[in-house]
C-alpha cells in the first residue's frame, strides 16, 4: 500500500489556478463556472496587492457611510460581548483556523487593540440607532452583518496600523536627526577606522548608547558590544532600539570582584578555577518599535 505524502504547496497551487474554461464529455469547450464562484476573503492577499488594498479600504470607507444612513441594526450594541463567538472562530480562532487568526489571533495583544478599535468604530456607526431584536430565524443574518461590519473593520484597522507606523517611524527619524551625536556619525565612523580607541563624552539623552551601535552597524562593524550597569537598562536599550539587537546576557558579580574581561591574563586563568555564581541570564531579542 503505497502512502501518499500530504504536500499543502500542491493544494495551494490548485486552489490558487482554477482555469475559465474546461474542455466537456464530448470534447466541446465549456465555460467553467468554477472559477466564477466567489473566492475566500484573503486579507493577506489584499495587503501584499496594492490595487485590492486601495479599493478594499474605499469600499470600508462607502460600507461604514451607508450603515450609518439606515435607521436600524442587527447588531447588538448591549452584549458584553464585541461579537459573536461565530465570528470569533470564523475570523481570529487558531483551533479553527480563522481567516486572520494569522495576524490577529484569540487572546494577543493586537488582538484587543483591534477590539476596542471596531467598539469605537461600531459606536460610531450605530449612534442612535433602534436594534432589531434577533430571533433564531434572524441569527444567521445577524451573524452575516456582524462578518461583514469584521472585514471592512480589519481592512480599516490595518490602514490605520500603516499610518500610525509611517508616522512613528517619521517622529523618530525627527528625534534621531535632532540628537546632538548625529552630526558626529561620520567622525566617529572614520576615526574608529584609523584608531582601535575612541573616548565619547557627553551628556544624558546624546545618544551615546542608541545612536552609536546604529551608526557603527550601519558603517560594517559587525562584532558591537554595548554594555550598562543595570538590567534594566539594559533590557530598556533593546527594546528601543529599532531593528534586532544583540543577544543580551546579563551577569551578577559579587561586590568586590573583578570582572574577567577587564583583568590581566594572570588574574584571568587564576579565577578561571573559581566559580562565579550567575544569578540571572538570559536571551531577549529587541521588539521592533515600528
Amino acid at each position: 500500500m503505497s502512502s501518499h505524502k500530504y504536500n499543502r504547496s500542491d493544494q495551494r497551487r490548485k486552489r490558487e489556478y482554477i482555469p475559465e474554461e474546461k474542455y466537456d464529455i464530448d470534447g466541446t469547450l465549456i465555460k467553467n463556472h468554477a472559477a466564477f464562484r466567489n473566492k475566500r476573503w484573503d486579507l493577506k492577499e489584499i495587503i501584499n496587492n496594492p490595487k485590492k488594498y486601495g479599493e478594499a479600504i474605499k469600499e470600508a470607507q462607502q460600507y461604514l457611510k451607508k450603515q450609518k444612513e439606515e435607521n436600524s441594526s442587527l447588531l447588538d450594541l448591549e452584549s458584553t460581548r464585541p461579537w459573536t463567538e461565530e465570528s470569533d472562530d470564523l475570523f481570529f480562532s487558531r483551533r479553527r483556523r480563522g481567516l486572520v487568526s494569522w495576524l490577529i489571533p484569540t487572546g494577543s495583544p493586537i488582538y484587543y487593540e483591534f477590539e476596542g478599535f471596531y467598539l469605537k468604530l461600531r459606536d460610531s456607526v450605530n449612534k442612535g440607532k433602534v436594534h432589531n431584536k434577533d430571533d433564531c430565524s434572524g441569527r444567521m443574518d445577524k451573524v452575516r452583518q456582524e462578518g461583514e461590519m469584521l472585514r471592512h473593520s480589519l481592512v480599516l484597522f490595518q490602514d490605520f496600523q500603516a499610518k500610525k507606523t509611517a508616522n512613528m517611524k517619521k517622529k523618530i527619524e525627527e528625534t534621531r536627526a535632532s540628537l546632538p551625536i548625529t552630526p558626529f556619525a561620520n567622525a566617529i565612523v572614520q576615526t574608529l577606522l584609523k584608531n582601535r580607541i575612541l573616548l565619547i563624552a557627553g551628556d544624558t539623552g546624546c545618544g551615546k548608547s542608541t545612536q552609536v551601535p546604529q551608526i557603527l552597524m550601519k558603517a560594517g562593524f559587525n562584532k558591537i558590544a554595548c554594555t550598562q550597569p543595570r538590567r534594566i537598562a539594559c533590557s530598556s536599550l533593546a527594546r528601543r532600539v529599532p531593528g534586532k539587537m544583540y543577544s543580551v546576557k546579563i551577569h551578577y558579580w559579587s561586590q568586590g570582584d573583578d570582572d574577567k574581561n577587564l583583568v590581566d591574563e594572570a588574574a584571568h586563568q587564576k579565577r578561571q578555577s573559581e566559580t562565579v555564581k550567575v544569578l540571572y541570564e538570559y536571551t531577549l531579542q529587541a521588539l521592533k518599535i515600528y
